[in-house]
C-alpha cells in the first residue's frame, strides 16, 4: 500500500546525500557532501567524500559568433527546461530524503521532505503529518499525532510552502487553526520558477532578501549516491539549464575512508549547454587516480573552454585485499 511503499522510497533515500550549492562569478571555493554505505553480513558500512572545487570567473574573452551560438543553444535548453520543470513535483524531488531543522521559542521542528515533520522539547514530542501529496506547488502532510481539540481525535496537519532564496532553511512554522500548520521552507531550487514565491521578504516577520539580493548567484547540485549494483556516484550540475556561469577550472573528487579499497572508474562525464558531451580524448578534462586509489579527481583539462553544466563520476569500490 502507500505506507509500504513510503517505506521502501525511504529505504532507497538512505543511501543518497545532496546538498544545493549556490555559485558566484569571480570566486574559489569547495563544497563536500559525505555519504556512509549500509555495509553487509555484519560489516560496517565505509564511507566516501564527494567534493566540487571550482574557481569561477567574470564571462568574456570568445569571439561574438560563439557568443551567438551560445545564447542560442541557452535559448534552445531554456525552452525544454521550463517544459520539463513545470511539473513541480520534479523539481522538489530533489529535497527527497533530505531533513532540515530550526528550533523557534519553545519548540524545536524537524521537517523531512515527503516523509514526516516533527515538533518536539525534551521528551514531549508530536507528529504535524507525514507526507501525503502534492496541492500544487505545496507539500501536504496528514495523519500525525492526534488532536484532542479536534472533532473526533483528529490528526495534526501541515502544509509546506517553498520560496527562493540562496539556502535550503526552514523559515517559520505558524498553527493557522488548531492543529494545522503551514510551514514555510526556503531552497535554491524554486528560484525563477513563477509557482513559487521568489523572496523571503514576503513572509511576515523573515527579514531575509531571498536569492534576488546581492550579486547574482547560480543554484548547482552536489550529490553523492550508493546505487544499487554497490558503485559509488558523485555528480554535480547547473539546476538552471543554459547557466551563463565560466570557469577557470573545476574538479569533482570522490574519496573512500577505508585505505584497502580501491576504487575503479566505472563512467565519468562532462556535459555543457545543450547537453554537448565534453570529451575527454579532446583533453576537455582529465582523470586522475589520487592516494593509492582511494582517490579519484575528473578535473578540467587543457583544452576546456571555460563552460560546463554537468559533470560526474562513478566508480566499483574493489578491496585490495
Amino acid at each position: 500500500g502507500t505506507r509500504g511503499g513510503a517505506a521502501a522510497a525511504a529505504a532507497a533515500r538512505a543511501s543518497r546525500h545532496a546538498v544545493p550549492v549556490m555559485l558566484g562569478k569571480d570566486e574559489e571555493a569547495t563544497t563536500m557532501v559525505k555519504l556512509k554505505t549500509r555495509g553487509s553480513a555484519g560489516a560496517p558500512g565505509t564511507a566516501y567524500t564527494c567534493e566540487f572545487k571550482r574557481h569561477t570567473r567574470e564571462a568574456g574573452g570568445a569571439d561574438s559568433a560563439r557568443q551567438q551560438q551560445q545564447q542560442q543553444q541557452q535559448q534552445q535548453q531554456q525552452q525544454a527546461f521550463h517544459g520539463i520543470h513545470r511539473d513541480v513535483e520534479g523539481i522538489l524531488a530533489k529535497l527527497s530524503g533530505i531533513c532540515i531543522r530550526k528550533t523557534l521559542g519553545y519548540w524545536k521542528y524537524e521537517l523531512c521532505f515527503d516523509n514526516k515533520i516533527t515538533q518536539s522539547h525534551g521528551r514531549d514530542s508530536f507528529l504535524l503529518g507525514t507526507f501525503s501529496g502534492m496541492d500544487g506547488s505545496h507539500q501536504l502532510y496528514d495523519e500525525g499525532t492526534r488532536c484532542e481539540a479536534l472533532p473526533g481525535n483528529k490528526g495534526r496537519e501541515s502544509r509546506v510552502e517553498f520560496v527562493c532564496d540562496s539556502s535550503l532553511r526552514l523559515i517559520s512554522v505558524e498553527e493557522v487553526s488548531t492543529c494545522s500548520y503551514k510551514i514555510y521552507a526556503s531552497t535554491p531550487f524554486v528560484c525563477g520558477h513563477p509557482e513559487f514565491l521568489q523572496s523571503t521578504r514576503t513572509i511576515a516577520g523573515e527579514s531575509g532578501g531571498g536569492a534576488q539580493a546581492g550579486p547574482p548567484r547560480d543554484p548547482w547540485f552536489l550529490e553523492i549516491a550508493e546505487l544499487n549494483g554497490g558503485q559509488i556516484s558523485c555528480s554535480v550540475s547547473a539546476l538552471r539549464a543554459g547557466t551563463d556561469l565560466e570557469f577557470s577550472e573545476f574538479s569533482l573528487v570522490l574519496s573512500a575512508s577505508d585505505a584497502m579499497l580501491e576504487l575503479k572508474t566505472e563512467l565519468d562525464m562532462v556535459r555543457t549547454v545543450g547537453r554537448r558531451a565534453l570529451l575527454k580524448t579532446d583533453k576537455h578534462y582529465a582523470i586522475r587516480r589520487l592516494d593509492e586509489n582511494t582517490r579519484v579527481e575528473l578535473s578540467s583539462g587543457r583544452s576546456f573552454e571555460g563552460r560546463f553544466n554537468m559533470a560526474q563520476l562513478q566508480v566499483v569500490p574493489v578491496n585490495q585485499l
